[in-house]
């Protein structure tokens, strides 16, 4: 997104945070899932983290550009 395009996609309304955040959770869960089904052992706290570290900026940025799409 260019300097000069404004973002209509507001996460600071309830509903529209919500949906991003149960929708951002249920990635981190299955990536806890299938990180720890590799693993043969629950990874719990270390594959939130890594998924933190590896995916979060660009779901965050897909989200955004999906959502703006749909408007």
């Amino acid at each position: 997104m260019s300097q000069n395009e404004q973002c209509t996609v507001d996460l600071t309304s309830k509903p529209q945070l919500r949906e991003f955040l149960e929708n951002e959770r249920n990635e981190i869960e299955r990536h806890k899932w299938i990180e720890s089904e590799k693993a043969g052992r629950d990874l719990g706290y270390d594959a939130i983290m890594d998924w933190i570290r590896k995916y979060a900026k660009l779901y965050r940025e897909e989200y955004i550009n999906r959502k703006l799409k749909q408007n």
